[in-house]
């Protein structure tokens, strides 16, 4: 149960951080908060990984993850794993927020952050719960996929209502000072990708 907070992770060439719960570290519900991670320099492919744990990650700036064949994320939650994710700023990445494989019963939730400049705002790859991804800016008052940058969502994500302004006064779930009251089903691209893959497992000290 570790609080990682107030740092700064840079010129990456894969991972920023990986959360993991594998084996001996099961049960594992740690916090990522106010921390930077930047790939840009180093072409880094994932911000945060999320694998089998129970992660809260907020009020982080997560940016410039792109990698080789568009396989970089900002946040990859992958199998075994779920994540709370507020008030972030995910900017920059090939996918902002990339979901695959079966995670936990826990709902990935991912709220009241800025996801904006991404080639796909949230993907949920192959996973069978729907993404909780409401009350977000996506850097058009429009929502998802309008404007220049598509950052739009990919699969099962749920991204109404969402913010109309960004952070760091997004508007709160239920309010409609600001929060759009679209029902219709926002714009999904449907470009082919593949995300990035899981890290390997840890080397463990006895």
């Amino acid at each position: 149960n570790v609080l990682v907070e107030n740092c700064t992770v840079e010129e990456y060439s894969s991972f920023g951080a990986v959360i993991s719960g594998r084996g001996s570290f099961g049960g594992a519900t740690p916090t990522v908060s106010g921390t930077t991670f930047d790939g840009a320099s180093g072409s880094g492919a994932v911000g945060i990984g999320v694998v089998e744990a129970k992660a809260t990650l907020k009020d982080n700036n997560i940016t410039g993850n792109e990698f080789e064949g568009e396989d970089g994320a900002g946040i990859s939650v992958f199998s075994g794993a779920s994540a709370t994710i507020r008030r972030n700023t995910i900017a920059e990445n090939d996918d902002g927020i990339f979901v695959t494989g079966n995670t936990l019963s826990d709902n990935i939730t991912a709220i009241n952050n800025d996801i904006v400049n991404n080639r796909v705002g949230v993907a949920n790859n192959n996973n069978s719960k729907e993404v909780i991804a409401e009350g977000n800016w996506w850097g058009n008052k429009a929502g998802p996929g309008e404007g220049s940058n598509n950052n739009a969502t990919q699969g099962d994500v749920k991204s109404t209502p969402w913010s109309t302004k960004p952070g760091p006064n997004w508007n709160a779930k239920g309010s409609s000072d600001g929060l759009s009251t679209a029902s219709v089903e926002t714009t999904s691209t449907d470009e082919n990708w593949r995300g990035p893959m899981p890290p390997s497992k840890p080397n463990r000290t006895r």
